[in-house]
């Protein structure tokens, strides 16, 4: 994954990490990045984006609960 000295990719390292303490007090918000698997797919997703120097991202205000809560990578699909 990380290789030693890559200050960018401890930098999402530390983010993806940050995202997984988030608590909502009033139990409005589900944060999927508490899951383990999840917090392993995005991170992976993302590291991916800047190993090949993807220059976009799309970021979504509610991305879907078959891709989010499952996998952790907004707007994917599993068949159920």
């Amino acid at each position: 994954m990380l290789q030693k000295g890559d200050f960018k990719l401890q930098k999402i390292e530390k983010f993806v990490k940050k995202l997984s303490t988030f608590v909502d007090e009033n139990s409005l918000v589900t944060n999927p990045y508490k899951s383990e698997i999840c917090r392993y797919n995005f991170l992976n997703y993302l590291q991916h984006l800047k190993k090949n120097k993807i220059d976009i991202m799309f970021i979504g205000e509610v991305p879907s609960h078959r891709g989010y809560l499952l996998t952790g990578i907004p707007f994917t699909d599993e068949i159920q």
